[in-house]
């Protein structure tokens, strides 16, 4: 049995070079609640209002 209330979800989507503007609205209602959002520094800058933690990756990966 987890020992999590509830299951953790990991998602990852992808951005093109419109940015935020590339995703569907499911998308960005996900992102902006996301627990944790993890990306490089520019993605994260198209979403300022996430409330939770931003964790930017800064090695090429």
């Amino acid at each position: 049995m987890s020992r999590l209330a509830t299951p953790s979800r990991i998602l990852i989507i992808g951005l093109s070079a419109a940015g935020a503007a590339s995703l569907p609205a499911h998308l960005l209602t996900r992102i902006e609640t996301a627990a944790l959002l993890a990306g490089g520094p520019r993605g994260l800058s198209y979403f300022p209002s996430v409330i939770g933690e931003q964790c930017p990756i800064e090695a090429d990966i």
